[in-house]
Parts: structure tokens; C-alpha cells; sequence
């Protein structure tokens, strides 16, 4: 029982893995370093003493995740960290933005369909939610499920809102 960790030599991802190994778990990571480098692998087998599998792979590119899969039947989930990330290059480059963080997810959840793995935590970011109303929670604070939704602020927001809404209608079409 592996789990895979796309983007896991991000920030976040990197952590993610160095919690995992400290409980036991088998972990394969998957990066193409867009936002990161090869040596936070090096760091994570440092704090860790552990040894896990990497593959250098775009998880916009179903054969980069089909091939990861295919070597490592023993992934029963996934945790969706792979994104672009930057607010200021999303505003200058919102179509590659859009691409890149929806097709990574919508990949990874076909590849995952197709080898019978029904276990994904997706990563959003904080950005999707906008500014909040209030920065406070008081009793004068709209609620959120009485206030019109807010629209994510950015570039950067916008498509990590699209791979939320598709998690859940592949959750609820897919049996568990």
C-alpha cells in the first residue's frame, strides 16, 4: 500500500512526505521541478532515514501518470499537490495556469479510475476562498452559508477552483 505524493518536492508536498514516512507509509513522489529541486529529495531521505521512489513526471501527461501507476501497483491514493503557483506569473500567464492546474488533477483522476485507486486528497490553495468579509470571526461576520459565494481573486485561484469541482462530481460518480 503505496501512497503517491504529486508535487512532492514542493514546500508542501515535501512535508507531506517527511509525515508520511515518519508513520510508516510507502510513498512515491512524483515532481517535474517546475517549483522545486531535486534537492529537497535528498533533504526529505536526510530528516527521514527513509528511501522512497521518485519519478521525475508531468502530471499533465496521462503516460508520465499511466507509466507511474503501471510500475507502482501497489498506490491506493493519491495526494494532489502539483500546481503552479505563483499570483503574479498567473496573471501574466492565465492560460497556462488554467491548463496546467486542471489537467494535472483531471489526469491523475482518470489514470487513478483506470487502475481501480479511489483515494485522493486534493491541495487547493488558500487563495481560492478570496478575501474574507471579515479578518475576525464575529457575530457580525456573514456566514458562509447565507453569503453569496466570493470569486477567487486570481489567476492563480481560479483554475485550483475548477479541480475542487471536479473531485467532487467524480466522487459522486465513481463507486467507492
Amino acid at each position: 500500500m503505496a501512497i503517491l505524493v504529486s508535487g512532492g518536492a514542493g514546500y508542501i508536498g515535501s512535508h507531506t512526505c517527511i509525515e508520511l514516512l515518519n508513520a510508516g507509509y510507502d510513498v512515491v513522489v512524483a515532481d517535474n521541478y517546475y517549483n522545486a529541486s531535486p534537492v529537497v529529495l535528498d533533504r526529505i531521505k536526510q530528516i527521514t532515514g527513509k528511501d522512497f521512489r521518485f519519478y521525475k513526471a508531468d502530471m499533465t501527461k496521462h503516460e508520465d501518470v499511466e507509466h507511474i501507476f503501471s510500475e507502482c501497483p501497489d498506490i491506493t491514493a493519491v495526494i494532489q499537490f502539483a500546481a503552479y503557483k505563483a499570483v503574479g506569473e498567473s496573471v501574466s500567464k492565465p492560460i497556462e495556469y488554467y491548463y496546467n492546474n486542471l489537467n494535472c488533477t483531471l489526469v491523475i483522476l482518470d489514470v487513478m479510475r483506470h487502475h481501480n485507486c479511489h483515494n485522493f486528497v486534493f491541495s487547493s490553495s488558500a487563495t481560492v476562498y478570496g478575501d474574507p468579509a471579515c479578518t475576525k470571526i464575529m457575530p457580525a461576520c456573514p456566514s458562509p452559508r447565507t453569503s453569496p459565494p466570493v470569486p477567487p481573486p486570481t489567476p492563480t485561484a481560479r483554475p485550483r477552483c475548477s479541480p475542487s469541482a471536479s473531485c467532487r462530481m467524480c466522487a459522486r460518480q465513481t463507486p467507492a
